[in-house]
């Protein structure tokens, strides 16, 4: 079983070589096991005076090898710069400063109100900045100080409504 399952995943075309391991390794196509039933000429014998000329061929797919293992080095490094340039995206470093208005995630293990829940609590804010991405939190009261890490903060922008028009229907059920 563990033959077969080598087998298919070696025959398999992979996205950041955009090649399948068995043509980086030998440069040409896997015979597949039908072909030994219905016989190609790829199996079939060849005849001695045609040996040269197939010896040839195989030099020639070895330089050949060595353009397409430099394409599939070429994929492999372009995969690896898109997979920085979205994990450099993911950990950009927030700066915060003193003073400021903050939100708070704060994950509870059981949250009344379940999926439809927020799960940023605040305003808070930022008593003390220390060097280990930490920072001393305390509500707009002063109520207490929380110490808590920097990747569970986001700015809190504050914009009150300008012109807030209320209306009110007031309707007589008697």
């Amino acid at each position: 079983m563990l033959v077969v399952a080598l087998w298919t995943y070696r025959m398999a075309y992979k996205a950041t070589t955009q090649y399948t391991p068995f043509k980086l390794v030998y440069d040409t196509q896997p015979i597949m096991p039908i072909e030994f039933v219905v016989p190609i000429k790829r199996v079939c014998d060849l005849p001695q005076e045609e040996l040269n000329k197939v010896i040839w061929v195989k030099m020639e797919d070895l330089f050949r090898l060595d353009k397409t293992h430099w394409q599939a080095k070429e994929n492999i490094n372009h995969i690896q710069l898109l997979h920085k340039e979205q994990r450099d995206e993911k950990g950009k470093i927030k700066s915060f400063k003193e003073g400021k208005l903050v939100l708070w995630m704060f994950k509870a293990t059981k949250i009344k109100g379940g999926k439809f829940t927020l799960p940023w609590k605040g305003p808070f804010k930022i008593e003390k900045v220390f060097d280990n991405n930490t920072m001393e939190l305390s509500t707009i009261s002063d109520e207490g100080v929380k110490r808590v890490t920097i990747n569970k903060l986001k700015v809190y922008f504050h914009n009150p409504p300008t012109n807030v028009i209320i209306t009110v229907f007031i309707v007589d059920t008697t």
